[in-house]
C-alpha cells in the first residue's frame, strides 16, 4: 500500500511540475507577445459584441496573494457601443478585472473561474431620445450551442468601489448608485432556468428620478444586507420575497418582481419596517413630497409603516405609490396645529382617481381614525382626508369635549378668556388648507357652551352660567339662543355672521354682524365699566400654530366688529331708572354706541331716542334727541336725581310730561354728567301739573298774597323752552296760570348759584280765580298793572323774593342771551 502512495505522489508531482512549467511558460509567452494576445481577446470580443469594442491597456497572470487560485489580471478595461462618439457614455469602465482559476481543477483538465473581481466599475446603461441603448451591442437570437451545458457553473461576481447608473433620456428617468461591495454567488440546478443567487450588498443610492420635476427618491440613502433573490433565464423576471435590507440604517423587509424582458421594465416592489422616525420616512420620498412633509413631524417614531411601487403602468412618469402607517401616542406637529398624543392609522396614494395619473394633484392621505389632543384639548376625528398637495384640500369630521379655560391659548387673552364652563365640538370641515381666500370652504355642525364663565377682558365685564349653541352651516356661523349673566343681568343672544372664510381673511377690515338680545332685565349698572378706558392688560406671549393664530385673529376681528343689534327687554334699571317693554335698536363696537331707535316705558308713559355714545380716553361725549310722552314728572326727576338741581325736586312736582330734548355733553367713567359741558334745548309741557311746597313760590307768599296757599299750587298746562349751555339753564318766559296766582317767570338758573329768576306778578291776581277750568292765555297776554319780584339765592344758600320794579332779573338774562 505504502508502495502505491509513493508512486501515486510521485505522479502528482510530476503533473505539477508540468502544469506550472506550462504556467511558467504560459506566463513567459504572454509577457513577450502581450499586446498580440490582447489584440487577439479584443477582435474576439467584438465578434460577439454587435459592433461594439472592447479596449484592454494591460493583461498579466499570477497566483494574486494565495495559492493555489491563479489569476487573470486585466488593466483598464473599457466596452463601448457602436455609437459612443455620439452619446460618449462607456457601457462599462473598471481600472482592474481580476478572474480566479482553481489551480488543482486546471490539473484535471478543467477550466474553473472561480471568481471575477471588478475594482472601481463605472457601469452606465444608456438609452437615448430615440429608444436606442448602448446594451444593444450584445447580440440576440443567438443561435444555441447543442452540445452548451444547460447550467454551467457561474463564477462568484464581486464589485468593489463600483458605480452603475441607468440613464433614460427617452422616459426621463435616471438611476444612480455607488457600489461600495457588492458580492453575489450563483447557484443553479439542472433542467431549471431559474438562477439562485446570494447577494452580500453595500451599496448607496444617489438618486432614483422617476420624473425630474418631482425629483428623486432615496437621495443619498444607504442599502446594506445579505440576501437571496431568482433570476429567470427565460422569462426574465427578477424577484425576491421578504428579503431583509437596511436603508439608511433602518431595517426592511423587501418584495419585489422586475420583468426585465420588457422595455421599459416593469416592477413591484413593496416594503415593510417598525419604529420608523417619519423625518427618515420622509426622506426616503421623492423631493417633490419631501418638500410638502417638510413643515410635518412626528415625535419618536411610526410604529408600522408598509409601502409598495407600482411601474407596471408606463404610461406615467412616477410610479404608483400606496404607504401604509400607524403611529400611537406620539405628537404631531404640522404648520397647522400640534397635535399631542395622537394616534391613528394613515394611508397615501398619489392615484386617487384612476386614469388621471399619478400626480400631486391626484393624491390623498387618509387618516383613521385620527385622537390627540389640541393643547388641552382632546378630540376625536372618524376620519380626515386630505387631497391634493399643489393645492391641499381636508375634509374632516372632529368630535371633543372639554374644559373651556383650555381653549384661551387659542384665543387672544387680552381680549376674552374663559374661567369655567364644559366645552362641546362637533364640526366638520371641507376645503382648503391653504392661507388664501376659498370660497368653497365649508363648516357644519356646532360648538355647545355648557356653564360658561367668560372675562371681556378690554370692558373688565364677567358673564356667567352661558349656556347656547353655536352652529355652522356651511359657510355662515348662526349663534342659537346664547344665555349669559352679568351681575343681575340676563342675556339670551342669537346672531349671525355671513360668509365667515371670507370675514377671516379680509384682516383689516372690519366686520358688521346681526345680532339680537332678548332680556327679563337688564341692569345697566353691570356694564359701566363700559365707560372707562379699555383695560390693556400685559400677558406673556409663547408662539402660537396657525390655526391658534386664525383663531386669535378672529377673535380680535369680533371684539372691533360693528354689531348691528336689536334689544328687547322687559325691564331696563339703571340706578334709580327704572324702565318696562325696552325696544331698541344700535350699532355698537368696542368705543362707540349709535342709539338709531331707542323705546321704552316708564313712569307710565313712553320714551323715545336717538343718539351717540364715545368711549374716549378722557370722557365720554354724547349726544341725543329725547321725546318724552306723558310720563309722570315726580318719577323721573326721582330717577335722574333731579337733573343735577337743587330745586325744583321730584318731591316739589307732579304732573304728566311731555318733552322733545336735544342735549350733548359728556360723562366721566362713574357716569356722571361732566359739569360744564351740557348743551341743548328742552322743550316741554306739564299738564295737570302741581307745585308741592316749591320753595320760590312759597316765598312769595311771604312777600304778597298772603292768606292764599302756595303749599300745593295746581295749574294749566305749563309749557315752555329751556335753553341749556354748561351751568346755566335759560328759562324763557313762561305763563303759570294756577288756582293760586297767575304769574310769568324767565330768566338764569345756574346748577351752581342757583336761580336768577324775574316772576311777574299780574295784579288782577288780587281778585280770587273763580274759572273752573284753568286755561293759559299766552305768555304776550295783556297783564296789566303788575307787580315784579326777583327769585335769587341768598347767602344762607335759601332762596329770597324781593321786589324788582325796574325788572334786573330779565336785563339780566337778555345781557346773557346776547352775549
Amino acid at each position: 500500500m505504502n508502495k502505491w502512495i509513493k508512486i501515486s505522489l510521485r505522479i502528482l508531482a510530476v503533473l505539477l511540475a508540468i502544469v506550472l512549467l506550462a504556467f511558467i511558460g504560459g506566463w513567459i509567452y504572454l509577457k513577450q507577445h502581450k499586446k498580440e494576445v490582447i489584440s487577439f481577446i479584443e477582435s474576439e470580443a467584438k465578434k460577439s459584441l454587435n459592433g461594439g469594442t472592447v479596449h484592454i491597456k494591460d493583461i498579466s497572470i499570477g497566483f494574486r496573494h494565495t495559492f493555489p487560485r491563479i489569476a487573470f489580471t486585466i488593466d483598464s478595461l473599457t466596452l463601448r457601443d457602436s455609437l459612443w462618439y455620439q452619446h460618449h457614455h462607456n457601457l462599462l469602465y473598471a481600472s482592474r478585472i481580476y478572474a480566479t482559476l482553481d489551480f488543482f481543477k486546471l490539473i484535471v483538465g478543467k477550466i474553473n473561474i472561480g471568481r471575477v473581481q471588478l475594482v472601481e466599475p463605472k457601469i452606465y446603461i444608456y438609452t437615448d431620445s430615440t429608444g436606442y441603448t448602448n446594451t444593444s451591442l450584445f447580440k440576440k437570437n443567438q443561435p444555441s450551442k447543442n452540445n452548451a451545458p444547460k447550467n454551467p457553473g457561474y463564477p462568484i461576481l464581486e464589485i468593489n468601489n463600483g458605480s452603475l447608473v441607468i440613464d433614460k433620456d427617452d422616459k426621463k428617468k435616471i438611476f444612480d448608485y455607488t457600489i461600495p461591495k457588492l458580492e453575489c454567488n450563483i447557484q443553479t440546478e439542472d433542467d431549471d432556468p431559474t438562477l439562485k443567487i446570494n447577494a452580500n450588498l453595500d451599496c448607496k443610492i444617489e438618486k432614483m428620478v422617476f420624473n425630474p420635476e418631482k425629483g428623486p427618491f432615496l437621495e443619498g440613502k444607504t442599502v446594506a444586507g445579505k440576501f437571496q433573490f431568482r433570476f429567470n433565464r427565460d422569462s426574465k423576471i427578477l424577484q425576491f420575497e421578504k428579503i431583509k435590507l437596511a436603508v439608511d440604517r433602518q431595517p426592511f423587509i423587501f418584495t419585489g418582481k422586475f420583468f426585465l424582458a420588457e422595455v421599459p421594465t416593469p416592477f413591484l416592489l413593496s416594503w415593510e419596517t417598525d419604529e420608523l422616525p417619519f423625518k427618515k420616512a420622509a426622506s426616503f420620498l421623492s423631493q417633490n413630497i419631501r418638500v410638502k412633509l417638510d413643515p410635518y413631524n412626528i415625535s419618536g417614531s411610526i410604529k408600522h409603516l408598509t409601502g409598495s411601487l407600482d411601474n407596471s403602468e408606463p404610461e406615467y412618469k412616477t410610479p404608483l405609490i400606496h404607504l401604509k402607517l400607524k403611529v400611537e401616542n406620539r405628537t404631531i406637529n404640522t404648520p397647522y396645529v400640534t397635535i399631542g398624543n395622537s394616534s391613528f392609522t394613515a394611508t397615501f396614494n398619489n392615484e386617487e382617481i384612476k386614469g388621471r395619473g399619478h400626480e400631486d394633484s391626484n393624491t390623498v392621505m387618509h387618516f383613521y381614525p385620527l385622537s390627540g389632543s389640541l393643547e388641552k384639548i382632546d378630540f376625536k376625528c372618524d376620519s380626515v382626508v386630505i387631497r391634493d398637495l399643489i393645492h391641499p384640500r381636508m375634509n374632516m369630521h372632529i368630535i371633543s369635549e372639554f374644559q373651556l379655560e383650555n381653549m384661551n391659548s387659542y384665543l387672544d387673552e387680552t381680549e376674552m378668556a374663559f374661567t369655567k364652563g364644559l366645552g362641546k365640538i362637533n364640526i366638520g370641515y371641507r376645503g382648503s388648507l391653504e392661507s388664501i381666500y376659498d370660497s368653497l370652504r365649508m363648516i357644519t355642525g356646532s360648538f355647545t357652551l355648557d356653564s360658561a364663565s367668560i372675562d371681556y377682558v378690554p370692558r373688565n365685564i364677567s358673564f356667567s352660567n352661558g349656556n347656547g349653541n353655536i352652529r355652522f352651516t356651511g359657510k355662515d356661523m348662526i349663534v342659537d339662543n346664547l344665555n349669559l349673566n352679568s351681575g343681575n343681568t340676563d342675556l339670551v343672544m342669537n346672531g349671525s355672521l355671513k360668509s365667515l372664510f371670507y370675514l377671516i381673511n379680509q384682516k383689516n377690515n372690519k366686520l358688521a354682524l346681526d345680532w339680537s338680545i332678548r332680556s327679563n332685565k337688564l341692569n345697566l349698572n353691570d356694564f359701566i365699566s363700559y365707560l372707562k378706558p379699555k383695560q390693556v392688560v400685559s400677558v406673556s406671549r409663547k408662539k402660537k400654530s396657525s390655526f391658534a393664530q386664525t383663531l386669535t385673529a378672529f377673535t380680535h376681528l369680533l371684539e372691533t366688529a360693528d354689531f348691528n343689534l336689536t334689544l328687547n327687554a322687559k325691564q331696563l334699571i339703571y340706578k334709580k331708572f327704572y324702565a318696562d317693554n325696552l325696544q331698541a335698536a344700535m350699532i355698537m363696537n368696542d368705543n362707540f354706541i349709535n342709539l338709531k331707535d331707542i323705546k321704552l316705558r316708564h313712569a307710565g308713559g313712553s320714551i323715545s331716542m336717538q343718539g351717540i355714545l364715545r368711549n374716549e380716553p378722557s370722557s365720554n361725549p354724547f349726544s341725543f334727541k329725547a321725546q318724552l310722552r306723558d310720563v309722570n314728572v315726580s318719577k323721573i326727576f326721582y330717577a335722574f336725581n333731579n337733573f343735577g338741581m337743587h330745586s325744583p325736586t321730584d318731591k316739589n312736582l307732579a304732573g304728566s310730561l311731555t318733552a322733545d330734548i336735544t342735549m350733548q355733553g359728556g360723562v366721566t367713567t362713574r357716569a356722571q354728567l361732566i359739569p360744564g359741558e351740557l348743551k341743548g334745548f328742552v322743550k316741554f309741557n306739564i299738564a295737570n301739573g302741581q307745585l308741592i311746597n316749591f320753595e320760590p313760590v312759597q316765598k312769595i307768599q311771604e312777600t304778597v298774597f298772603k292768606s292764599r296757599n302756595f303749599s300745593d299750587i295746581q295749574f294749566a298746562d305749563l309749557h315752555d323752552l329751556l335753553e341749556i349751555n354748561g351751568d346755566n339753564i335759560k328759562v324763557n318766559r313762561m305763563e303759570i296760570r294756577s288756582n293760586v296766582l297767575t304769574m310769568f317767570v324767565e330768566g338764569m338758573y345756574n346748577t351752581k348759584t342757583g336761580p336768577d329768576l324775574s316772576i311777574q306778578v299780574p295784579l288782577s291776581n288780587l281778585k280770587a280765580n273763580k274759572d273752573s277750568v284753568l286755561v293759559n292765555k299766552g305768555i304776550f297776554s295783556k297783564t296789566g298793572v303788575s307787580a315784579r319780584l326777583r327769585a335769587q339765592r341768598g347767602a344762607d344758600g335759601k332762596i329770597k323774593i324781593s321786589w324788582d320794579p325796574f325788572n334786573k332779573a330779565g336785563k339780566k338774562k337778555k345781557n346773557q342771551t346776547q352775549n
